[in-house]
């Protein structure tokens, strides 16, 4: 396969795979370590792809893409990474830090994709007016509009390899940099992960949201009347199934200036079609829930249920309509808020740990220190199940929580916050936070073990171990650093290669100091 073919493939793969991480589902296809995982199979380099994809994933595991923030995309720059290495022929650790900087060179792709969905604001609501919604057409426009973006970026990224390799063959300095550099981020990812869910257990209820807060408050208005009563109707579970159903397209069209409001106006549809039959209100109705919403993705399903009671409520007169939009405005930032720091923040990290173990537990351990000698080279299937596995450990719990929550939503009153005092969302909050705790502190077991089994195995002397140890020490308090400050992950690991790049020059044989 020659190096235009390789290219053209991983930019198709990373332009279907991209739709997942912003238009549709968001079950995390489009992580790095799967996507990493995939585009080396197909590029034949699947043990480099599935290692650029990991580090990436620890390195991004504290970017947070909580409302109009574009943290680096991790696809574009594992998918660039496996180009470079696979088309252009980099090495390995040159590849991922040329990845590295396409990952943050998307963003600004990304901002202005943005920026022009929010012009279809306008079109959309004169669409509604004049009695049409069509909602396939501009999902449509907006999903190739994502593909060929991400597509275009990914053949720029292996063409430009292309020409650098051709110009730049030898750069010794630059590779011995990188090299260090390279073997020094998988200690500095498991180290964010070990202080970021350390940070969580020390803090406690002081630094996450917590629910028992919500609940009090409701308890207080409604004297402790906090349950949900669940009926059983054949025509609401088929409305519910078909909501549910179209909630995992919230995302399609996300836009500055509204948001989410294309895909949730097309989740509640069969709410507002049940519920109003004089076209007139039915077009009211669905130019209220046609403006701005924001809120997390996996929370979604029950400010959609609320939507519903809401708007029966204001079908009967019970309600003014300014009133239930401010309530969904605040319901919408109180689930926002809820389902950033248990689902990004959280079950994320936690799901890409569970995903590494089932690596470890099969005997591979070759990204560690890059050292492929006591492992064994891991069959293909391998390679793909860890990343799926991590996935499937997301979607399940995602998938899971959005029923829930679509039933507390549709079946709960305002005096129980619409169903969201019956969720159990601090003790899934607490729960994470102890599950990767504790797989934080496996790894890092872990870690020390495989470093002090390569020092036995290939025998270097104890300056060389001093120095190694020392160096697993910064990268230890850089990762520390990352955690508490909250410093972008790839400022990071740009400076690492930079301070490697500069101590290459100055003639220190970082090669033999590689972890």
């Amino acid at each position: 396969m020659n190096p235009f073919t390789q290219t053209v493939i991983a930019g198709l793969i990373s332009g279907i795979l991209t739709l997942d991480s912003v238009q549709i589902a968001q079950f995390l296809f489009s992580r790095p370590f799967f996507a990493g995982a995939l585009t080396g199979l197909v590029n034949g380099c699947p043990l480099e792809g599935a290692v650029f994809g990991l580090f990436f994933d620890l390195l991004y595991s504290s970017e947070i893409p909580a409302g109009g923030t574009i943290p680096p995309n991790g696809l574009a720059g594992t998918v660039a990474a496996v180009t470079a290495y696979s088309a252009a022929g980099f090495t390995e650790p040159l590849s991922f830090f040329y990845g590295l900087i396409f990952s943050c060179l998307y963003s600004p792709a990304e901002r202005k994709l943005r920026k022009i969905r929010s012009s279809w604001n306008i079109f959309f609501a004169e669409d509604i007016n004049a009695g049409r919604t069509r909602f396939g057409f501009w999902f449509v426009r907006s999903y190739v509009l994502e593909f060929l973006t991400m597509f275009v970026f990914v053949l720029t990224a292996g063409m430009t390899a292309l020409v650098f390799s051709q110009c730049f063959r030898q750069v010794a300095c630059l590779q011995d940099g990188a090299a260090f550099a390279y073997s020094v981020i998988p200690v500095t990812g498991i180290a964010v992960l070990y202080f970021r869910f350390r940070n969580y257990i020390v803090s406690g209820a002081k630094s996450a949201v917590s629910a028992s807060d919500c609940a009090e408050t409701a308890a207080e208005a409604t004297d402790g009347q906090t349950g949900i009563y669940y009926p059983a109707g054949t025509e609401d579970k088929k409305l519910l199934r078909c909501v549910f159903g179209r909630l995992f397209l919230i995302q399609s069209c996300w836009n500055y200036e509204r948001y989410q409001n294309f895909g949730f106006l097309y989740a509640v549809m069969p709410f507002l079609n049940s519920i109003y039959i004089d076209s007139e209100e039915k077009k009211k109705a669905m130019l209220r829930n046609f403006e701005s919403v924001n809120t997390n993705p996996v929370m979604a399903p029950l400010l959609a249920g609320a939507t519903a009671q809401l708007e029966k409520d204001i079908a009967s007169g019970a309600e003014k309509a300014e009133r239930c939009t401010k309530i969904k405005q605040s319901l919408s930032a109180a689930l926002a808020s809820f389902g950033d720091r248990i689902f990004w923040a959280k079950l994320r990290p936690v799901s890409l740990q569970t995903g590494l173990f089932l690596w470890i537990i099969c005997g591979f351990s070759g990204w560690l220190f890059n050292f492929h000698i006591i492992s064994y080279r891991p069959s293909h299937m391998l390679l793909i199940a860890g990343p799926l596995f991590s996935i499937i450990v997301y979607s399940v719990a995602a998938c899971f929580m959005r029923w829930k929550c679509l039933l507390a939503g549709f079946y709960g009153r305002e005096k129980n916050l619409y169903g969201l005092t019956s969720l159990p969302l601090e003790k899934m909050n607490r729960a994470l936070d102890i599950s990767g705790f504790i797989f934080s502190i496996a790894l890092v077991i872990w870690l020390l073990c495989c470093f002090f089994m390569k020092i036995r195995f290939t025998g270097d002397d104890m300056s060389v171990c001093a120095v190694k140890t020392a160096v697993i020490a910064v990268a230890v308090l850089l990762g520390r650093f990352i955690a508490s400050r909250a410093v972008g992950a790839q400022a990071a690991a740009s400076a690492v290669f930079l301070i490697a790049v500069f101590f290459s020059i100055t003639g220190l044989p970082l090669i033999s100091i590689c972890l």
